[in-house]
């Protein structure tokens, strides 16, 4: 054997030992093969699953079916029914945005008016003027 460390070594001889039959070595051997397992499995393997280079201005997205870099374009779909439904799916996106903004607008609207009608209500401040007093 070449180098090995001294728990590696004590588990293999507890192993060897315990399989002729000395069961205090089973029980060594045994413990020290599930403690090298249970810490090789804690051990944080870091693993790189891609590698892009990002130039100044791209933002990188993390999502499935979608590409990586927000500068790359989308795929057209294939096929004549993909098609369909792709433009089924913008024209349905389409109508809830201007839904969404037709709402934020109206919201705007009352917002604005209800201001105006605060600032109706309000008396206006009097900037004080300044008296001279003569000596």
């Amino acid at each position: 054997m070449d180098h090995v460390g001294v728990l590696r070594r004590l588990e293999h001889l507890g192993m060897s030992k315990g399989r002729r039959g000395n069961k205090t070595w089973l029980y060594v051997g045994t413990g020290l093969w599930t403690l090298r397992t249970i810490r090789r499995l804690a051990d944080r393997r870091e693993e790189i699953l891609i590698s892009e280079p990002l130039r100044p201005g791209d933002r990188l997205i993390i999502a499935n079916n979608r590409s990586t870099l927000g500068t790359a374009p989308p795929r057209p779909p294939k096929g004549r029914r993909a098609k369909k439904a792709h433009r089924k799916a913008e024209a349905k996106a389409a109508k809830q945005q201007a839904k969404r903004d037709e709402k934020a607008a109206k919201a705007d609207a009352d917002m604005q008016a209800k201001i105006a009608r605060r600032e109706a209500k309000r008396p206006k401040k009097v900037a004080p003027t300044e008296t001279v007093v003569a000596d």
